[in-house]
């Protein structure tokens, strides 16, 4: 055998090893998503209702958002009346499982949104308190102006002002500069690693793929909340790993 026959040789080896890796893979992603589907349907008929998908992509630990999984269904049921069978569900299913999409977030990547979170709260906090300085600020320069103060008594004591001796004015008083409160900006805080269940819940129900209410509901309850507050390191844990 010459060097370019043992290339092939090698080459095909290879690829029917990943053959035989991808069927094995396809065979246990298969039995999982069967699993799921039976589940679903007790009586063993087959077929779900369309509404019901969402419920077995779920439960196979699959993240989609809410337009992926519109989208999805749709597409293997054009009427959304209809039943889906388990053959229908795999076969679309099945390509998406064996390329990794829709796959959970990693607790890391969830710990650091909820950093981020936190971070632009703080930012906002901030600019809300500078922006209260700010209107002190002005307000006190209104009242502490001295011209501003006694500018109309001036004009009536002083009259328009009067030639000097040579033809010279009078210089008129000068208008002293404003009194600004010079107040240093706040400086943003360190993360605490905390959220208050309060903010946590207007996030989830308001800002990207909103929960539902009831949802929402049986999460906040679940929440390993003290004093009206939740470490998002947990948050992180049980959403990435339960």
């Amino acid at each position: 055998m010459d060097e370019t026959d043992q290339i092939v040789q090698e080459e095909a080896e290879v690829t029917e090893r990943l053959d035989r890796e991808q069927q094995i893979l396809r065979g246990k992603l298969s039995k999982r998503i069967q699993d799921s589907f039976r589940i679903f349907d007790p009586e063993n008929r087959g077929a779900i209702p369309v509404e019901e998908i969402r419920y077995v992509i779920h439960s196979l630990d699959l993240c989609p958002t809410e337009e992926q999984l519109t989208t999805f269904s749709r597409s293997i049921a054009e009427d959304e009346t209809v039943e889906i069978t388990i053959e229908n569900l795999e076969a679309a299913l099945l390509p998406k499982m064996a390329r990794g999409e829709w796959k959970r977030p990693s607790e890391e990547l969830l710990l650091q949104a909820f950093r981020t979170i936190e971070t632009t709260l703080n930012q906002m906090q901030a600019a809300e308190e500078e922006a209260a300085r700010q209107q002190i600020a002005l307000e006190f320069e209104e009242v502490n102006d001295p011209v501003a103060d006694n500018d109309e008594e001036e004009k009536k004591e002083e009259g328009e002002a009067e030639p000097e001796a040579g033809g010279k004015k009078k210089k008129k008083k000068e208008k002293a500069p404003a009194q600004i409160i010079k107040l240093t900006k706040p400086k943003l805080p360190p993360l605490s690693g905390y959220l208050t269940v309060e903010k946590l819940s207007e996030l989830m129900s308001m800002h990207g793929e909103p929960l539902r209410d009831t949802e929402l509901e049986d999460f906040v309850k679940n929440l390993p909340s003290e004093d009206s507050s939740v470490e998002y390191s947990k948050i992180a844990n049980i959403l990435a790993n339960e």
